[in-house]
């Protein structure tokens, strides 16, 4: 399968149109729980492990739910609770695995990263997965695409360099742009490989 990013940015343009608003709201109380959650301090960062993953993943669900054409609600941001102690210890684990890889060369925690990077996709698509296959499906599905994934995720790079000159407003057009492009790109990936399955 050839990953053609212009059509995959093109098609996440496309479905943001009537979207925006609300998807800049939902970046926006995204933002402001993770900024309350850290200017904690020490307490902070023990819930930041606990409650970032699982924003994250509520962050992910929307966009992938935009991907899909369906209806998106701000409530969707939270709307993964039953997962809450899943997503922290996938984050956890992901983590771990990432920076053991990173101990022995930048290369292979990179390569780690981008493997682990539909963890959270996957995890949405199938709740009941335990956390392990839900890494190793990842790694699965992402094989031989890992560096389609990172030039992807590079070609941002203007609008990342955007985002830091306008102190962050960028950063509310960008997450929903990256973020659709990227639910994007996970169901391709997913449907490419159940379709190689099925060959098999």
């Amino acid at each position: 399968m050839e990953i053609n990013r212009r059509q995959l940015k093109s098609e996440a343009k496309t479905l943001l149109k009537g979207k925006w608003k609300i998807s800049i709201l939902v970046v926006i109380i995204f933002t402001l729980i993770s900024l309350g959650i850290s200017s904690l301090h020490t307490i902070g960062s023990i819930l930041g492990l606990l409650f970032y993953p699982f924003l994250s993943l509520g962050l992910i669900t929307f966009f992938l739910k935009i991907s899909r054409n369906e209806d998106v609600e701000i409530n969707t941001l939270f709307s993964k609770f039953s997962l809450f102690w899943k997503a922290a210890g996938l984050s956890f684990l992901v983590g771990l695995f990432s920076t053991l890889w990173s101990l022995l060369l930048i290369i292979p925690g990179i390569i780690a990263s981008l493997s682990y990077s539909m963890v959270f996709y996957i995890l949405i698509d199938n709740p009941d997965i335990k956390i392990l296959d839900a890494i190793k499906e990842s790694k699965r599905i992402t094989n031989g695409y890992k560096m389609d994934i990172l030039i992807l995720n590079l070609s941002f790079i203007g609008w990342i360099l955007l985002s830091c000159l306008t102190f962050g407003i960028g950063s509310l057009f960008l997450t929903p742009y990256m973020g659709t492009t990227n639910a994007i790109l996970y169901t391709k990936l997913k449907n490419n490989s159940s379709a190689i399955k099925t060959e098999n």
